[in-house]
């Protein structure tokens, strides 16, 4: 293209353009495929005046379609007069040049992107005010929604920055997620050609697979020698899943430090107010007396947490999680013989600090931290080899009424955490809650809690979710003429089905947990108590 048409400006167009054109597939075993054989040639037609003013350019033909003006190796046919027609041209002088292009990375195409910046091709809508969503079998419904919307991006990648002499520059990516995309980019300047192939691979044993639908010109001979990656292959039927593939645990990843909390984990011990403001505003509803100040959430009785390392560990902090000057403290883990110790010795500030302290039960009037704590040594004591409530995370009912119970899924498999959501492969949980009830309502009754359906994606080692309060959750709601509290502790379990889907491959594996966690109810009628010491029967 000449300086008068380029798209750089004048100096930057002597740097950059050494005056040698590479012709894709003139040499086939070096450079395959031959032009027009792959899905990255186009055909730009540009428009000037006889003086080289710029006026117009488009694309006439992208892929196959380039093979329509191919008389042969080494011509092409094309009447720019129907183009220049399409295009309002019908009469004047004009200069005419057609340029033969590959892309090698991005696209000149634009795309959708949903709002984990996923690359998305299916069935959208456009509304009244041009905004554009999620239509088809994604969004049958056609609601209007941040979950549903998509933003248009340039599938191009941009200059960072420039070098002071001009003759260097730093390409960065969009905040796109797409292995190709990435892959791409990864390749510029270098020898690297991606490919990209949907099909299945045909399994030939001794770990080696046959690519039996790639074109016999497709990869270039010069790569014989060299290393060939393929980054989207899995071989599903090898998978082993067992129970112990997942575990449900307490826990949430705050992207950035907020008030006393850390960056980072907060699991076992954390106070939610410190973990983002959007969690500490969901505690604040409605305004009950504490429900943010006491908000800590413990693991349980288990051996779940034996080596996790946290730095946002509350229960032990010098004036507990409830108070603005409560720092967190790191923390690697704890395990049931940890906790077996700490009952021998009828240490119950370490119960307290373990598993107990500052959780959102409201102001505790007649049943203490401590309280709890003597109640679950006295039942561990008898019960040395149960677990409280099978071994179930704890939280208050102000924190799980406000805001809801804070789930961390953990895999515990390397090759599983793999095939974690992401472009070209679609892995998400569905998780079905059900609990019962540990203490009586105002009738005398313990409510059971049919099973609710929610869908988590699926993040790799780590996925997090918070699970809303359960819609027939009860747990002050003043009934008859001596108002009587209607409080309820609760234990909830967790069915789950784990599903694979890529290509025209779909694969589904269930799991159960039973007790996740337990939500301790607020101290009056003595529910507290009950609750606690009704976690080893």
């Amino acid at each position: 293209m000449s300086k008068q048409l380029s798209r750089l400006k004048p100096n930057d167009y002597d740097i950059l353009f050494t005056g040698e054109h590479k012709i894709p597939g003139k040499i086939t075993s070096v450079d395959s495929p031959a032009f027009g054989d792959s899905g990255a040639d186009y055909i730009e037609m540009v428009i000037s005046t006889t003086t080289g003013v710029f006026l117009d350019s488009f694309v006439i033909a992208r892929g196959q379609d380039c093979q329509r003006y191919k008389k042969d190796e080494n011509t092409f046919y094309i009447n720019p007069g129907l183009f220049l027609r399409e295009k309002g041209y019908f009469s004047g002088e004009y200069n005419i040049e057609f340029n033969f292009l590959r892309e090698v990375a991005g696209s000149e195409q634009g795309i959708l992107v949903d709002n984990k910046n996923t690359i998305y091709n299916g069935t959208r809508f456009v509304n009244d005010d041009g905004l554009i969503y999620k239509g088809g079998e994604a969004n049958p419904d056609e609601l209007e929604t941040d979950e549903f919307l998509l933003r248009e991006f340039d599938n191009k990648y941009f200059i960072e920055e420039i070098s002071a002499d001009r003759t260097e520059l730093r390409l960065g990516t969009l905040p796109i997620n797409s292995l190709v995309y990435q892959q791409e980019f990864k390749g510029l300047g270098s020898d690297n050609v991606v490919l990209t192939y949907d099909n299945d691979l045909n399994d030939t044993g001794q770990n080696k697979f046959q690519i039996p639908t790639l074109a016999s010109n497709s990869l270039p001979e010069n790569i014989i020698g060299g290393k060939l990656s393929i980054s989207d292959a899995f071989r599903i039927p090898g998978l082993n899943f067992t129970n112990d593939t997942f575990n449900a645990l307490t826990g949430i990843n705050a992207d950035t430090p907020y008030e006393n909390g850390v960056a980072g984990l907060h699991t076992y011990g954390m106070s939610l107010r410190n973990v983002s403001e959007a969690v500490r505003n969901g505690l604040k509803r409605p305004n009950w007396d504490n429900n943010e100040r006491h908000s800590a959430v413990y693991g349980g009785d288990n051996d779940f947490y034996k080596g996790v390392i946290t730095n946002n560990f509350f229960g032990n902090s010098d004036n507990g999680n409830a108070l603005p000057s409560a720092k967190g403290r790191t923390r690697n883990g704890y395990d049931r013989t940890e906790i077996l110790q700490l009952v021998e010795n009828n240490d119950r500030e370490g119960i307290r600090n373990l598993l107990f302290r500052d959780i959102g039960t409201g102001t505790n009037e007649n049943y203490s931290f401590i309280g709890m704590a003597e109640s679950f040594i006295a039942g561990k004591q008898a019960n040395p080899d149960d677990q409280w409530y099978d071994g179930a995370a704890t939280i208050g009912w102000t924190s799980y009424r406000n805001l809801g119970f804070p789930l961390w899924i953990r895999c515990n498999d390397s090759e599983i955490v793999k095939f974690k959501n992401q472009d070209g492969i679609e892995s998400y949980f569905t998780i079905k809650v059900s609990g019962r009830a540990t203490t009586t309502d105002a009738s005398q009754q313990l409510r059971d809690y049919e099973p609710v359906e929610y869908t988590v994606d699926f993040e790799g080692e780590n996925s997090f979710f918070i699970i809303p309060r359960h819609p027939n959750y009860k747990s002050k709601n003043k009934v008859g003429g001596n108002n009587q509290d209607d409080i309820q502790g609760a234990v909830f379990d967790i069915d789950m089905d784990f599903t694979i889907k890529f290509g025209n491959v779909e694969r589904t594996f269930s799991f159960s947990k039973p007790s996740v966690f337990n939500v301790v109810p607020d101290d009056n009628n003595n529910k507290a108590r009950e609750h606690i010491e009704g976690g080893f029967l």
